[in-house]
């Protein structure tokens, strides 16, 4: 069916269609950081960083982040005011920051500000304490301040302690000391400064004579001085710009057509004269021409956000910075757009929502939105043509132009729709599918291929549908393939599509269709001029499929990519690769393996671009559309750079202290006023390393990665990650290295920003290492002098032993030989007891009496025979071959031979000698011989240390349990401690202790005769 295409044609030219300026425009403010959005003055120092002076602090700016610094109260090394006008760096790297309230200079090395003194006319010195207009340092060893109250002050060869320099009036009138300093030039030409006074006029400062003088009397009121070229001085004014001639004293006439109040005066590295103003806006003076043109105002091209501008600033790569009032920062760099933005004028946003392009044989463009329906652009008039109605659908998913230059559109929930531009009639097409009976309006593409077949694929579960010519209609082309997102055809003939799983290979003529896992869905599919084939995934990457194994190698964000969806991909000249992605444009270098990056800042409409929104035009260009217009660009026309990246150590961190403020006894080598290397403590090691690459116009391209040599394995990749953390590191040296990548895509030389040497602890020092050697060597000379001593003693042990057992066999030979004259007595005393024996009897019976000399010898020739049993008995113990005769003994008969045995000795010292027996027999079961020995030698001891006339008892008596034999004495006793020791083995004791009533029993139990006894009586029991 076809309709009558109505449209609308807006003649409008350029103003409908806004351009970005050719180079990019940044904006800085209070929300990116900033302290305060009134900027008045602006500065770069000698590493690279920005330094901004507002209303309300001091910032220091690295192209990511600012660092803010204002007065704490009670901190003397902070900040003395927070309202600045000047800010100025010297030879030595100090920045100086004027203000509100005289002079601080900041300290890199340990972060601290001190304030400066002056001295006048000779007296003591005062710190500065007056408005600061100006800060100038015109040579490495003198700095010229410009104040509102002391005028000129110069401050040489390093000193903090400025010299007033008194201003000298013509008609040799006395010098002046208190005027208003506003503006300083250094003229190195001519060896001297232009200072100018106000209400006075131009002055001149001589290097040599330190004098001030009036040059030209003025009475203008002027606000900025800048040096020209050629030794002239432009003068900005409340009234507007002039130029000073100081040859002739002449003013040039007004700059300005209308009054405005000049704040600042720039001449850049083109030797254009850039102004700006407080109220209007800025302008520059270009050439000879003598008027100030406006160049970039709000109303404009929105280079700034406030038209009152108050100070201006180029930095070392030419960009140029301005400070507004209430507006922050702007940055214009000097780096040109080479992506010209396209986007419409419209309140409704869809309009520049772009989702697919068509060139038409005019070389004209066809723009379908989504959800603003159609467009087309007579590029050559600059005039578009809006085609609203009789679309069944403004969402406008893809756009081909077929052999007979017809218009084919897929729109979603609308079908597909030809327009004839002969006639501006419009077919539409619906896509029938016999299989669920239901038509199919969500299409996604149209594609022509080369034979000019016109294919159509569904999503939302869609299929494949082919033109038929001849039927007017679409029919299906097979109902496996679904959702296909995107088709090519190849080289060889085959379709290639692609869904969101999957990849096929479809041949029309046989409908013979090969499907291959991918992962992802496949958004795009490019053959370059190599044959290799591309796939654009979503989510995945980019993919470079193998057509014979079919496999892929899988490039991502970690191989340089913006992002892993690619949306189109187009080829250029040089068979580099371009594709739009969620997060700006990517250039592909096939040949290098590198990515080159594009964001908002190089002019792209945005960082967000359109699944569909990607054509390469007749004329070489390609076209990328996205969600705020669409960029238009030469591809061979964007060359690469001179990328100078000042890589810094911007901040560094010991246990969350920066080390400038609070550890500077840890830094051991600086070098320029940067840190070189620290020296930390083991206990010390917690660091936060923080770096950054000085690179305003593409610091969002910059990637990082950082190695601390020493203890990572492996370079860390971290993006644009600037921070590096460690904790607790062993102690040794580190080298701390950072690289980043370039234009190109490919890294950069890494560079060292700092060694770090963390010290041991006490005991791991290299002199408790001498301590623990010589210990060790210590303790193996004692351990070989204790190995020495133990080897001698062993040796005396062994002599011991040795000389032991010879004594032993000396002894056992002695005890032997011994034994042996004991053997011999015993025969003689044998014959001579036994007629001794018989005499005794043989006079018992004839007197009566048993107490004659005869029994008394007989008796004691007895004992002596029992000494000899004794001697051998005690051989016989010593080899332990003795053991218990027994036998029944009369107790009563075996203590009165005892008793019989001591009565000639009782009586010759004269001791009372009693034995007290029981009436009746006494008998036991026990060793005569040896009770009969232990009776003796206790009855023998007694006898030896009772004193003459003293008192013996023998006492025998017995109970239900024991017999006891009591022997008692009034001789010396024995100690209670020693008691139980006495019937040890050949144990001697020597006690004189007296006991009670100086009589001592000893009790002598039948259990403790002797060891045989002992152990006898207690079995007995």
């Amino acid at each position: 069916m076809k309709y009558f295409l109505q449209y609308c044609l807006l003649f409008i030219g350029f103003t409908s269609i806004v351009q970005a300026q050719d180079n990019p425009v940044k904006f800085l403010d209070i929300s990116d950081g900033l302290s305060n959005n009134s900027v008045t003055t602006i500065f770069q120092d000698s590493d690279g960083y920005l330094w901004f002076g507002t209303y309300d602090g001091l910032n220091r700016y690295d192209g990511y982040n600012f660092k803010v610094y204002r007065n704490r109260i009670n901190d003397k090394n902070s900040l003395s005011f927070n309202t600045i006008y000047d800010i100025e760096g010297d030879s030595r790297n100090n920045i100086w920051v004027g203000g509100s309230n005289g002079i601080c200079i900041y300290n890199k090395t340990n972060a601290t500000f001190r304030s400066v003194e002056y001295v006048i006319s000779n007296k003591k010195p005062k710190y500065l304490k007056d408005i600061i207009h100006q800060t100038s340092a015109i040579s490495n060893n003198m700095v010229l301040v410009a104040s509102q109250n002391l005028g000129l002050i110069s401050f040489e060869n390093g000193s903090f302690v400025g010299k007033h320099i008194p201003l000298k009036a013509k008609e040799n009138k006395s010098n002046i000391d208190n005027y208003d300093a506003i503006a300083i030039q250094d003229d190195k030409k001519k060896g001297h400064s232009w200072i100018y006074v106000r209400n006075v006029g131009v002055c001149s400062f001589d290097y040599k004579s330190k004098t001030l003088k009036v040059v030209y009397p003025l009475s203008i009121e002027v606000k900025a001085m800048k040096l020209t070229f050629d030794g002239n001085l432009w003068l900005g004014t409340d009234e507007g710009l002039f130029l000073f001639n100081t040859q002739s004293g002449l003013l040039s006439e007004n700059y300005f057509t209308n009054k405005c109040s000049v704040t600042d005066i720039l001449t850049d590295k083109k030797k254009e004269v850039w102004i700006t103003t407080d109220g209007c806006g800025i302008y520059k003076v270009t050439g000879t021409n003598k008027k100030a043109i406006t160049s970039n105002t709000v109303k404009d091209n929105n280079l700034v956000k406030s038209n009152s501008v108050w100070s201006l600033y180029e930095d070392k790569s030419g960009n140029k910075w301005f400070g507004t009032l209430r507006g922050g920062i702007s940055m214009l760099s000097n780096t040109p757009k080479y992506f010209k933005s396209i986007r419409y004028n419209a309140n409704d946003p869809a309009e520049n929502f772009i989702l697919s392009f068509c060139e038409d044989e005019k070389n004209n463009l066809w723009v379908g939105t989504d959800g603003a329906g159609l467009k087309y652009w007579n590029r050559k008039n600059n005039t578009y043509s809006n085609y609203s109605n009789k679309l069944l659908s403004n969402f406008i998913t893809s756009i081909i132009r077929d052999n007979n230059n017809e218009i084919w559109l897929s729109t979603w929930a609308g079908g597909v729709n030809k327009i004839n531009p002969k006639n501006n009639t419009v077919t539409h097409y619906s896509c029938y599918n016999p299989f669920t009976k239901q038509t199919e309006k969500n299409i996604w593409f149209v594609y022509k291929d080369a034979k000019a077949n016109i294919w159509a694929s569904a999503t939302n579960e869609g299929s494949l549908y082919l033109f038929n010519k001849a039927k007017n209609n679409f029919e299906l082309f097979d109902k496996s393939i679904t959702n296909l997102q995107c088709l090519i055809q190849t080289s060889e003939g085959k379709l290639w599509g692609g869904n969101y799983t999957s990849l096929f290979s479809i041949e029309k003529a046989t409908k013979k269709i090969h499907k291959i896992n991918i992962g992802n869905p496949v958004r795009c599919i490019h053959e370059d001029k190599d044959k290799n084939l591309w796939l654009g995934t979503q989510e995945g990457g980019l993919l470079l499929f193998d057509r014979k194994t079919n496999t892929f190698k899988r490039l991502t964000t970690d191989d340089g990519l913006p992002s892993n969806t690619i949306l189109r991909l187009l080829e250029d000249k040089e068979g580099n690769l371009w594709m739009s992605t969620y997060n700006g444009i990517c250039r592909f270098d096939k040949k290098q393996k590198t990515f080159r990056n594009f964001s908002v800042n190089d002019g792209l409409q945005s960082n967000q671009f359109s699944f569909n929104a990607g054509i390469k035009l007749s004329t070489g260009e390609f076209l990328f559309g996205g969600i705020n217009g669409f960029n238009i660009f030469f591809p061979e026309a964007i060359k690469g750079y001179n990328q100078q990246n000042n890589l810094l150590l911007s901040d560094f961190y010991v246990n969350n202290q920066p080390i400038e403020e609070s550890k500077t006894d840890l830094i051991s080598e600086w070098d320029s006023n940067k840190i070189k290397e620290v020296s930390l403590p083991y206990d010390q090691t917690t660091l936060s390393l923080e770096f950054v690459a000085l690179d305003y116009n593409n610091a969002d391209k910059i990637n990082y990665a950082y190695f601390l040599e020493g203890w990572d394995e492996q370079w860390n990749f971290v993006g644009q990650a600037r921070k590096a953390n460690y904790s607790r590191l062993p102690e040794g040296k580190y080298t701390f290295k950072v690289k980043t990548t370039n234009f190109k895509g490919g890294w950069n030389k890494e560079e060292s920003l700092i060694i770090i040497n963390v010290l041991p602890p006490w005991y791991r020092t290299w002199w408790a290492y001498m301590l623990y050697l010589l210990a060790g060597i210590a303790s193996i000379f004692a351990y070989l002098e204790y190995h020495k001593n133990k080897e001698k003693l062993k040796y005396k042990v062994k002599i011991a032993e040795l000389e032991s057992k010879k004594e032993k066999e000396i002894a056992e030979k002695q005890s032997s030989m011994f034994t042996y004259i004991s053997h011999e007595f015993r025969t003689p005393l044998s014959l001579i007891i036994n007629p001794l024996k018989k005499a005794v009897q043989k006079e018992s019976v004839q007197n009566g009496s048993s107490g004659s000399d005869l029994a008394i010898a007989h008796r004691n020739a007895r004992r002596l025979l029992s000494l000899v049993d004794q001697l051998l008995l005690f051989r016989k113990a010593e080899n332990d071959a003795d053991s218990l005769r027994l036998s029944t003994i009369n107790v009563n008969n075996l203590c009165n031979e005892v008793y019989q045995c001591f009565v000639n000795q009782a009586k010759e010292k004269n001791i009372q000698y009693n034995f007290n027996i029981p009436d009746h027999e006494i008998e036991i079961i026990g060793d005569y011989e040896k009770i009969e020995i232990s009776l003796f030698n206790l009855m023998s001891n007694a006898f030896k240390y009772t004193p003459i006339n003293g008192t013996i008892n023998l006492n025998l008596d017995e109970n239900d349990r024991e017999v006891i034999l009591e022997i008692a004495d009034n001789g010396d006793g024995i100690d209670k401690k020693d008691i139980d020791v006495i019937f040890e083995k050949f144990k001697q004791i020597n006690s004189k202790v007296s006991v009670g009533n100086r009589f001592w029993n000893w009790t002598l139990y039948c259990k403790i005769f002797c060891r045989q006894t002992q152990r006898f009586c207690k079995l007995y029991k």
